[in-house]
């Protein structure tokens, strides 16, 4: 798979073909949920309050859940009817208005590292779907996705509030492969592993001099990249041997992850990772079967 171009010919969000593959369009809510369509807003959040959520988590109500067990649901079981209208705000929607539907799905019961995992994350997938397919534009998924990571900013001193109170001193470096345009993945991934008390940085390196150079002043336990088209596999390979070099850690783990990584898990062992992970918690769990804790410096 190589790196999808963007053609001047992808539609606007206007054209209805920009919601094919069973994505709720516009028109089909009342009052129609175009930008700060408060109506139109109100009843989906009134539709999620009162009927979806309601079922779904009676379904999964557990007998000896403790009261301060929020009831959780798998991938298959969030249904698209949840899933769907959020691609179309992200898009189309103030940030506002999609913080207030993520919210009510939380304020019914539902974790937020669900809300993370099967709902922020399969809206993203399907936004770089449509982008792939030309049937939006490479403009429109980067607003729709930074949208989203504003979302888990707004949500992120909650979804921290149940972090490890202290560190355990294990310290993650997660960047993008230079020459990647989104890290919304690599935020999410951060905000689990800050939870599970790691330090993490890197957020803002994109160059892999900056990379190198972290690597060599610091004692990383593990770099997390990632990856999302196959043109960048040489790149990330030779990436990784250098991160090895300078490292301080001579005994350096490397993650990777991304849509690449996920389609092709045999490329792990092409560009020289120890391993991957197939999203944010599996991420964690992985790591810190790994990495051995050490005393906070």
């Amino acid at each position: 798979m190589s790196r999808r171009t963007l053609t001047p010919n992808a539609p606007s969000l206007g054209d209805p073909n920009c919601w094919s593959d069973g994505v709720v369009p516009m028109t089909s809510v009342p009052g129609g949920l175009t930008a700060n369509a408060q109506g139109g807003l109100n009843w989906l959040l009134n539709t999620l309050e009162k009927e979806v959520l309601p079922r779904l988590l009676q379904a999964h109500a557990h007998s000896d859940a403790g009261p301060d067990k929020r009831p959780s649901i798998s991938d298959n079981d969030v249904p698209p009817s949840v899933v769907q209208p959020l691609v179309q705000m992200a898009l189309t929607n103030d940030t506002a208005d999609i913080l207030a539907y993520v919210q009510a799905i939380h304020a019914q019961g539902v974790a937020l590292e669900t809300v993370y995992l099967h709902v922020l994350t399969p809206v993203a997938r399907t936004l770089g779907e449509m982008w792939e397919r030309d049937e939006c534009s490479f403009t429109d998924v980067t607003v729709g996705l930074w949208r989203i990571k504003q979302v888990m900013h707004e949500l992120s001193p909650t979804f921290q509030s149940v972090a490890q109170e202290q560190s355990h001193g294990r310290e993650v470096m997660l960047v993008p492969t230079p020459g990647s345009a989104h890290n919304l993945g690599l935020f999410m991934v951060s905000e689990f592993f800050r939870r599970s008390g790691w330090r993490v940085s890197g957020e803002l390196l994109s160059q892999t001099s900056d990379m190198l150079h972290v690597v060599r002043k610091d004692w990383i336990d593990l770099v997390g990249l990632s990856v999302a088209y196959s043109d960048h596999l040489e790149v990330l390979t030779e990436l990784i041997k250098a991160l090895r070099l300078a490292s301080r850690n001579p005994a350096l783990q490397v993650m990777v992850g991304g849509p690449l990584m996920l389609a092709h898990p045999e490329y792990v062992t092409t560009v020289g990772a120890d391993f991957m992970a197939v999203d944010a918690q599996e991420a964690v769990a992985q790591a810190e079967s790994r990495v051995p804790m050490r005393n906070p410096t």
